[in-house]
């Protein structure tokens, strides 16, 4: 504890387990600062079930009151039990003066209960009243790309905003659904998820719903307007 400034010091931070280590150096006060390094190339030493290697910088500065903070992270063959896995991920994002954050999440190879992502791109930006977030997957039979804007209520209690833009393409079947128009997406103090009425359109085809209950009992239909039949000719057996 620095009694001059009030302000509690660490220096020359060197924890390991294992394999496992943590360093750095920092100050928290009336003023912020800190460099810490994460390197954990056997991860399972920490948490059974947990596998891969994975590295990460964090350094921070600004006060408790407005922070300013760099984080960088990357991992390689990620594992948790027999239920998610990932290739590679890459984790890049920063919170400047008045809490804006700029976050890009990409990761490779991902798998789970039974599916596969050949990539997943995740990017945000903005702050806790105003941000956007865009969703980019590929998977190996479609590509889609979805976009939100909104904002959480008081206490990170609730959310309101929509989902501004959707595409999704399914090359084999040569088709390419979008959103015809925003639809309001909110999360309510109460826990209800709601979706508002929307439609996806390809072509002359439809396919529409009126306002949604997605959670916690889901309450969804949609009707489908002009869908050639041409086009289930890939799901139906000869």
């Amino acid at each position: 504890l620095d009694t001059a400034t009030g302000s509690w010091v660490v220096s020359g931070l060197e924890l390991m387990v294992g394999d496992n280590r943590v360093s750095g150096a920092g100050t928290w006060g009336p003023e912020l600062s800190a460099e810490l390094a994460l390197s954990l190339p056997e991860p399972d030493q920490l948490l059974a079930g947990l596998g891969g290697e994975l590295e990460a910088t964090l350094n921070l500065s600004g006060s408790p009151e407005d922070p300013v903070a760099e984080l960088a992270a990357s991992g390689q063959a990620l594992a948790w039990q027999d239920q998610l896995t990932i290739g590679n991920v890459t984790l890049a994002a920063a919170l400047s003066e008045g809490q804006i954050l700029e976050a890009n999440v990409d990761a490779e190879a991902i798998e789970a209960a039974g599916q596969e992502l050949e990539s997943l791109q995740l990017k945000a930006a903005g702050s806790q009243q105003d941000h956007t977030l865009t969703v980019d997957a590929r998977h190996s039979e479609a590509q889609v790309s979805l976009a939100f804007a909104g904002g959480f209520g008081e206490g990170w209690q609730s959310w309101l905003g929509r989902l501004a833009g959707g595409d999704i393409a399914i090359p084999e079947q040569d088709q390419r659904w979008r959103l015809q128009a925003p639809a309001e997406l909110a999360w309510q103090p109460d826990g209800q998820v709601r979706f508002g009425a929307h439609c996806w359109t390809w072509q002359r085809s439809s396919v529409c719903a009126e306002d949604q209950l997605l959670y916690p009992r889901p309450e969804i239909a949609y009707r489908i307007s002009r869908f050639p039949t041409e086009a289930l000719a890939p799901l139906l057996p000869e």
